[in-house]
């Protein structure tokens, strides 16, 4: 595929490679990476997901989502939040998905 496997290198916590894999121009390796870094609680990973919030690729923007959601850190929600007032309107399925994230974040406090 493209070499380091994101869920591995997040298994093995390999974060700083994970971040170097985020920087790829190849947007499938993005969205894996985003993947990837739902598996964790770790702070890296988190960070790496806020910085994947603004990738301009509507799918690795719906990647981040699901993670965060996944992460379930009530500072997420702030990020979140942020998302859902600039992802237009139009683009209903990364709304919803910033919508269930939000859900899942609340019901873990």
């Amino acid at each position: 595929m493209f070499g380091a496997n994101p869920e591995e290198l997040a298994k093995g916590k390999h974060w700083s490679k994970l971040a170097k894999l985020a920087e790829k121009p190849d947007e499938s390796i993005r969205v894996e990476v985003a993947k990837a870094c739902g598996l964790s609680k770790d702070d890296e990973p988190y960070n790496l997901l806020i910085t994947l919030t603004k990738d301009p690729s509507p799918a690795v923007q719906m990647a981040t989502i699901k993670s965060l959601g996944e992460v379930g850190r009530p500072a997420a929600s702030t990020h979140l939040q942020w998302l859902a007032e600039h992802i237009p309107a139009d683009r209903t399925e990364e709304q919803k998905l910033i919508h269930e994230a939000l859900g899942k974040i609340r019901t873990r406090k």
